[in-house]
């Protein structure tokens, strides 16, 4: 079946506010402050991390659509506010019918949405970013701990030639 981006996006239905980011809050909760990991639960969480962070990338494609039609917004708002409203209020010159659309309570509201939107854009990417270090810090705590056994049970490195072995300890396919 042939899926198309824009179904996949739902344009037409996303707004931010709804977005239930429940998951994402909960899994950062895991993100080692020290370093330190129980290698017990390093492997489940490199995985959960990495998961988190396709979420994460998930959700800013549809946050930066978001952005460009609330500042698509705000400039169309700026120039109804200066052509025609700052003209109806009987500004003359260019230098007062910008004064007066910067100072338009719908310009303003249209600033506060562009903002907010472009706070919600930087917290999914520092989300994602935060993620994708603690997959990384995962897959390097497991690398460095001989001890460590993959999903076959067997250590990492045994029965593996040096050709097949990668730095993580997986085979090369």
């Amino acid at each position: 079946m042939n899926q198309k981006l824009g179904d996949i996006l739902e344009f037409g239905k996303f707004t931010p506010e709804q977005v239930d980011v429940t998951d994402i809050n909960e899994l950062s909760k895991y993100v080692p402050k020290d370093g330190h990991v129980d290698l017990g639960i390093a492997e489940n969480l490199a995985v959960r991390f990495l998961r988190g962070a396709d979420s994460c990338a998930e959700l800013l494609g549809k946050l930066t659509w978001w952005l460009a039609r609330q500042e698509d917004e705000k400039r169309a708002v700026l120039k109804e506010a200066m052509l025609v409203r700052a003209t109806g209020a009987g500004y003359k010159t260019a230098k007062e019918k910008q004064i007066f659309a910067e100072a338009d309570p719908e310009y303003l509201k249209a600033c506060e949405r562009a903002s907010r939107a472009k706070v919600m854009v930087q917290w999914c990417k520092d989300k994602q970013r935060s993620l994708i270090n603690a997959h990384y810090l995962m897959k390097h705590i497991l690398g460095n701990n001989s001890l460590h056994r993959n999903a076959s049970g067997m250590p990492i490195g045994a029965g593996q030639s040096a050709e097949t072995k990668t730095s993580w300890g997986e085979k090369e396919w």
